[in-house]
């Protein structure tokens, strides 16, 4: 067994065949982290199978983060300290004007997704994996600086 189908194997889509489409995807791209998605493909099929896959409206990418986590989860276990590592990041599509479902960002002038993550890393600074992810519009509400002045 792989180290993608070991880290995945806990992932469920619901159906077989998109799980095992989703490891190849996977492998692929951990195979050749310096490529493209279409560089890392093996062939045309292959990346029109993994366009059909990101386009499936069926799957959500909490389900395919999912036996990641299950692994980081495995992970942490052994580790007496651990630190979770969060951030807040705008994905900025401004320019993309006829790209529907975006939202305000930072800058506010800007459109575009806020995407946050919790990257768990060991005390020696390795890391173990993603325990949360949260992607969408408006996932980090505007809190009033702390002594209260603007």
């Amino acid at each position: 067994m792989s180290w993608v189908e070991e880290e995945l194997s806990g992932t469920e889509l619901g159906d077989a065949r998109l799980t095992k489409r989703l490891i190849a995807m996977v492998q692929a791209l951990y195979e050749q982290p310096n490529k493209s998605v279409p560089g890392a493909s093996q062939d045309v099929a292959a990346l029109a199978g993994m366009y059909q896959f990101w386009s499936n409206r069926r799957i959500k990418a909490e389900d395919i983060l999912s036996g990641h986590q299950l692994s980081t989860v495995m992970r942490l276990s052994s580790h007496e300290t651990v630190l979770v590592c969060q951030d807040t990041s705008d994905l900025v599509y401004t320019t993309l004007r006829r790209t529907r479902g975006l939202g305000p960002i930072s800058d506010l002038s800007g459109k575009g997704i806020k995407v946050h993550t919790a990257l768990c890393v060991s005390d020696a600074g390795v890391p173990l994996g993603v325990l949360h992810r949260r992607a969408g519009l408006a996932i980090c509400k505007a809190v009033a600086p702390i002594d209260g002045e603007e």
